[in-house]
């Protein structure tokens, strides 16, 4: 079994587990896509929760969403993780190049997603829009995986309890806080957003399942590699 220096065991033990995991968040994605395109299944949901979120629109708001909008853009997210890739290849003295990879082929993923679903985006005060399509959400998709990786690195690294759990509050309201600031700016429904975190979940696993363990920084003793 695989374990963390320390004693913790890695939260998923099995290969099993983690191909269920990385299959069952993708097929997840896929069938909600099929469903708020060709049905109203969620459209209740869209509807109440987008005008919930609109309702607190205020000045302070507004600059907060296009602050994080912009940082938490597909574009911003590759060239973030081409940077860990390099802070990591210079700790390590070794290329490490999984999380730029990673966020490339989620890059691809929202693009293409959004082309095979053609889900329209939100009309609802005449907010000016991009013009691709709204599923899945690629500031979503993209940010979940890279800062996911992130907190993936500091949580299975040589790092104390408190700086793991730090890295993984800032790093969740991060997530969180691009996904809002797309429903905010009227840009995708929320159901987008969720479809962008349900692939970026599927690509984490993958990664997690195909990736040599030191490129994760998981540190394990002899006695653990062993049995």
């Amino acid at each position: 079994m695989w374990r963390l220096k320390g004693g913790l065991t890695i939260m998923f033990k099995s290969r099993l587990s983690q191909i269920l995991v990385s299959t069952i968040s993708f097929l997840l994605f896929v069938a909600m896509g099929l469903l708020v395109v060709n049905t109203r299944t969620f459209q209740g949901f869209d509807n109440t929760l987008i005008h919930f979120v609109l309702s607190f629109k205020n000045p302070f708001l507004n600059s907060t969403a296009l602050f994080l909008s912009k940082i938490g853009g597909p574009t911003s997210m590759i060239y973030f993780s081409f940077g860990i890739c390099l802070v990591l290849s210079l700790k390590r003295k070794q290329l490490v190049m999984w999380p730029a990879i990673g966020t490339v082929i989620a890059f691809f993923i929202q693009i293409y997603g959004k082309i095979v679903f053609g889900r329209l985006r939100p009309m609802i005060s005449g907010v000016k829009k991009p013009l691709t399509f709204a599923y899945p959400s690629g500031h979503a998709l993209v940010t979940a995986f890279t800062i996911g990786c992130i907190i993936l690195i500091v949580v299975k690294g040589k790092n104390n309890l408190l700086t793991k759990i730090i890295t993984a509050i800032i790093g969740s309201l991060i997530i969180l806080g691009v996904g809002w600031s797309r429903i905010y700016l009227e840009a995708h429904w929320p159901t987008d957003v969720v479809g962008g975190y349900l692939v970026a979940l599927s690509l984490i696993f993958g990664v997690i399942l195909i990736s040599n363990t030191r490129f994760l920084a998981i540190t394990c003793t002899k006695h653990d590699r062993d049995a």
